[in-house]
């Protein structure tokens, strides 16, 4: 029992300190969306890729303030390489990628959308939907007969709300 109450804890406060640190990637002002993620299999494996969208849904109800353009953004790592410009972000949200990077892995995102999928009666939009696509590879081979492990990308979606 009281091992079972340890480890609920445990697994409350990292919880908690991963919300956290994702959080606090938000610039002040800003409200963090959520989380995207994509993860491979090891290096050598027949799914050491991972290739698609991933989205995640702002709070319904939220209104975005679109004064807000990001200036600059880091859309890869490892060696790979991306096509996305700060200019390509939609109005409102900022984004904080990133990724395994060492030996053969790699990660890159690109494509941001912001679609409206929701709407009240007058049809003002009640809520929204981020995606991007997103790239992570562990690599197709191993290193000296070991593999590299699974790689991953990630995105923390950030939204300026209106005051």
């Amino acid at each position: 029992m009281i091992r079972s109450v340890k480890v609920l804890f445990l697994t409350i406060g990292l919880s908690l300190v991963f919300s956290t640190v994702a959080r606090s990637q938000c610039p002040a002002g800003f409200e963090f969306a959520g989380r995207l993620y994509a993860s491979t299999g090891p290096g050598g494996s027949g799914n050491h890729e991972f290739k698609g969208y991933r989205d995640v849904s702002l709070p319904a109800g939220t209104k975005l303030d679109k004064s807000y353009h990001q200036a600059t953004v880091n859309g890869a790592g490892g060696g790979a390489s991306t096509a996305l410009q700060a200019s390509q972000i939609p109005a409102a949200i900022h984004i904080v990628p990133g990724g395994s990077e060492g030996g053969p892995k790699r990660w890159a995102v690109s494509d941001p959308k912001l679609e409206a999928v929701a709407y009240d009666d007058s049809d003002r939009v009640t809520q929204w939907k981020f995606s991007m696509y997103m790239y992570a590879d562990a690599g197709s081979g191993t290193l000296d007969g070991v593999s590299s492990g699974g790689a991953d990308v990630h995105v923390d979606v950030c939204f300026k709300p209106k005051p």
